[in-house]
């Protein structure tokens, strides 16, 4: 009877040190460039997390929670017309978006990305 107490205690053990090494952080991501207070900021992480906040032009804030430790990519999305979708014209994307990666720990209290119209930059790369 003593050996079943001792292997359960020792799995209950385990379990909650396994479950404190996969820590869990809110991160406040700063949103710039957002061109205007029309729609919302979502965001999704490659980790399964996501957020969204009403836009604001200049700058919005959207809290993300529950991101773990590691690299975290964060997609991030102007969804100006509020379809909560990414409008595309053929392969490129017509609202602004931005894709950034974050070495995430629990000393991570907010990040900063700046989001880009990528028609507009092509169109400046080709010249036109």
């Amino acid at each position: 009877m003593n050996k079943w107490i001792s292997i359960t205690v020792l799995s209950a053990l385990s379990l909650m040190a396994s479950a404190g090494a996969m820590a869990q952080n809110n991160v406040t991501v700063k949103v710039e460039n957002v061109p205007n207070c029309s729609g919302k900021v979502l965001i999704a992480t490659n980790k399964g997390q996501t957020g969204m906040a009403q836009a604001v032009a200049g700058e919005t804030e959207v809290t993300v929670s529950n991101v773990p430790d590691g690299d975290v990519v964060f997609y991030v999305l102007h969804d100006a017309n509020g379809n909560m979708t990414c409008d595309m014209d053929g392969e490129l994307p017509k609202e602004y978006v931005c894709i950034e990666k974050f070495d995430i720990s629990k000393d991570t209290g907010s990040v900063t990305v700046s989001l880009e119209n990528i028609i507009e930059k092509v169109r400046r790369k080709r010249g036109k």
